[in-house]
């Protein structure tokens, strides 16, 4: 699973090999339209909870009223989470992909000691319980080659990558808790929560997504700048 590298030579280090501007530029813009999705449904999920406390305080208006415009509100809800879902699959995609191809650029640039192969920098993503420490240790790799191939080992660890490790769990442990509470939801008060929390899901994941576009710019251009400037200099 992991890989050491022992063989490639220090002395030069070759231009990046894989260009990955329309890769980045396309998750980009996907993530953007990430964050919107997320957006429309967190307003919306506080809308339901705001229609679900004044039913459950006796709202002036008639009951009918309000549970048929909670009754719309759930028909909305069920077609942004589709719409959200689908626009996750496509930043998935594309984050993999870039992940692979940022993963490749590494093992290409002369850098010794690596130890995560390119395939296992997608594919930690999807063991179970592994997924939440592997994928931060091979984005750590990939963050410190791509600033500094020759003496990567050194580089300290950026808040940034952090930060938006600590934002994936956060997003990934209330997702889990916001489906589960809407499976179990039977009365007014546990809907309301349901919905708190659903609404929270989609704030952290807006979080998430702005830190991964922060996190997928700055790999890319320390990428090109390090080693185009590398190669250049020991041509």
């Amino acid at each position: 699973m992991n890989k050491n590298n022992s063989t490639l030579s220090p002395g030069k280090l070759p231009a990046l090999p894989n260009d990955a501007s329309k890769l980045t530029k396309w998750l980009t813009i996907s993530l953007y339209v990430s964050i919107l999705t997320s957006a429309v449904c967190a307003i919306f999920g506080l809308y339901e909870y705001q229609l679900l406390t004044d039913f459950k305080n006796g709202a002036d208006a008639a009951e009918d009223v309000i549970l048929a415009a909670i009754n719309s509100s759930d028909n909305r809800q069920l077609i942004m989470a589709l719409v959200r879902m689908i626009t996750y699959l496509i930043v998935l995609f594309l984050f993999m992909r870039f992940v692979y191809r940022a993963s490749q650029n590494i093992w290409r640039s002369g850098a010794q000691g690596l130890k995560y192969s390119s395939g296992w920098a997608v594919g930690w993503f999807f063991v179970p319980a592994a997924n939440l420490v592997r994928p931060y240790q091979v984005m750590q790799e990939i963050w410190k080659v791509s600033k500094n191939p020759r003496c990567w080992n050194q580089e300290p660890i950026d808040s940034v990558l952090s930060w938006w490790w600590y934002s994936f769990i956060s997003s990934a442990i209330l997702n889990r808790v916001s489906i589960q509470l809407s499976k179990r939801a039977e009365n007014v008060d546990e809907f309301i929560t349901a919905s708190l929390c659903a609404s929270g899901v989609s704030i952290v994941y807006i979080l998430f997504s702005f830190l991964t576009i922060i996190v997928v710019i700055r790999i890319h251009r320390m990428q090109k700048l390090s080693f185009r400037a590398a190669s250049g200099t020991l041509s």
